[in-house]
């Protein structure tokens, strides 16, 4: 034990050697899983994370949080009760490190509750040995002990692309594997079907005319409908492969997603808010003058232009975008939220993910279309910061997330860059070739 104390013998050199077993690549904020923009702030001792604006030291969420105890004392305790061949009790452990046998006895609770994970559950003594390949036990030394008594930072940033239908693929995914549901389905407007062409196979949807008329024009009730039945296919698709509490957030065009929120919740999803991705750059104007129509009537032309003196100017109601829906649905929990979020991480969100710097997370998400990339053609490509946003509020470090309907790959690079694992799914041959150069850019801009 004078070894431990020769060791450590001031608070910063526990502390350090604390850090290098829990991070011993890079600090992680144990609140949003960031990695890049964590501070020291050395007059306070503890570090500040740039994405959520957490402090935290490197004791939060071990058996050393909120304990004012030394780490040389602490180390000193384990060590004693990693050699020890009997039960140790508040008063051997008070004389032998200098503390009073309330604050002794109080360690050893935290190290019974802590300790029994790590063995074969018969208390301090046992816990200090392991079985070994041939039957024997062999003890822990203190090193072992207290690396296990530290939780690790587990960051994942596993990509997988899938080139298929994903109600086919899906059916090869394991249940509960996913967290959380991040995608930009097909609306079935203007030719855009499940397949996200039109024409050719294999290449982006063509624009122009529909049917003979200008793009946006054509208007069809049944779209809508279309819509809900099939992502109410691809709901139960997800369910079955979603964890419990696992949130879903489809973007949808504002008048269709009525269609998507029904669709999800004949699935058997709970259909919690509908948010708002809002922007004003690169908001085009899409009403439609009716002299297209009149110009084709069979009237003289005196009369036509009278029929167009009539109407005034007016145009057909579709207002400048300036904003774009997302559906959040959520798989039942299992239990409260509270059981739910203990067994399996999910069902809440974190409230201090904040994408404009506000004091909570809002419905209104304001950010500016992405520019267009000569290489990536595809038609709604989404900024990688929202998605990023999304993927921290519903989702921790380490937890998978899924887009059935990946296009160019934004989800994909956006659950690298926040630490989680992704996996897409993509049916046109060119975006996943979009989605495959992207992560390799990002890869190595990330390096």
């Amino acid at each position: 034990m004078r070894d431990v104390a020769r060791a450590f013998p001031t608070e910063k050199k526990g502390a350090d050697h604390l850090v290098k077993i829990r991070w011993p690549d890079k600090i992680v904020c144990p609140r949003c899983g960031c990695s890049k923009r964590i501070n020291r702030l050395r007059a306070r001792s503890v570090w500040w994370c740039g994405d959520c604006r957490n402090q935290f030291s490197e004791r939060i969420g071990t058996v050393f949080e909120g304990s004012r105890v030394e780490f040389r004392k602490w180390f000193m305790a384990i060590w004693l009760l990693a050699d020890s061949k009997k039960e140790v009790s508040p008063r051997r452990l008070a004389q032998e490190i200098e503390v009073t046998p309330k604050t002794a006895g109080l360690m050893i609770s935290r190290l019974r509750e802590a300790m029994p994970r790590l063995g074969n559950g018969r208390g301090l003594f046992g816990v200090a040995e392991a079985d070994s390949e041939n039957g024997c036990r062999s003890r822990l030394s203190f090193g072992e002990l207290l690396s296990r008594l530290v939780p690790q930072a587990e960051l994942s940033t596993s990509a997988k692309i899938i080139r298929g239908d994903c109600l086919e693929e899906l059916k090869k995914i394991e249940p509960d594997a996913v967290h959380l549901v991040v995608t930009d389905p097909p609306y079935f407007l203007d030719g855009l079907d499940c397949e996200w062409k039109k024409g050719k196979p294999d290449a982006p949807r063509a624009t122009g005319v529909v049917g003979g008329l200008p793009v946006g024009m054509k208007f069809d009730p049944g779209q809508g409908k279309k819509l809900q039945k099939f992502i109410g296919e691809v709901g139960k698709s997800l369910m079955s492969v979603m964890v419990p509490g696992g949130f879903a957030v489809f973007f949808s065009q504002p008048r269709l997603s009525h269609r998507m929120a029904v669709g999800l919740e004949d699935a058997g999803f709970e259909i919690r808010d509908i948010l708002a991705w809002h922007f004003t750059r690169k908001a085009q104007f899409k009403a439609f003058s009716m002299d297209h129509f009149v110009d084709r009537m069979d009237m003289s032309k005196r009369k036509k232009k009278d029929v167009k003196r009539r109407l005034m100017g007016r145009k057909t109601p579709q207002l400048r975008p300036q904003f774009e829906a997302m559906v959040l649905a959520q798989k039942p929990r299992e239990g409260t939220f509270v059981n739910n979020w203990l067994k399996y991480r999910t069902g809440l969100m974190n409230p201090s993910e904040t994408l404009n710097g506000g004091f909570s997370p809002s419905s209104v998400m304001s950010v500016e279309k992405p520019g267009r990339e000569s290489y990536n053609g595809h038609l709604t490509v989404k900024p990688v910061s929202l998605v990023e946003h999304l993927i921290k509020l519903f989702s921790i470090s380490g937890q998978v997330v899924l887009d059935p309907f990946l296009g160019s790959g934004t989800t994909l690079v956006a659950a690298e860059n926040t630490g989680r694992s992704c996996i897409g799914i993509e049916i046109n041959k060119s975006y996943v070739e979009i989605a495959e150069n992207r992560l390799r850019e990002n890869s190595v801009c990330a390096e």
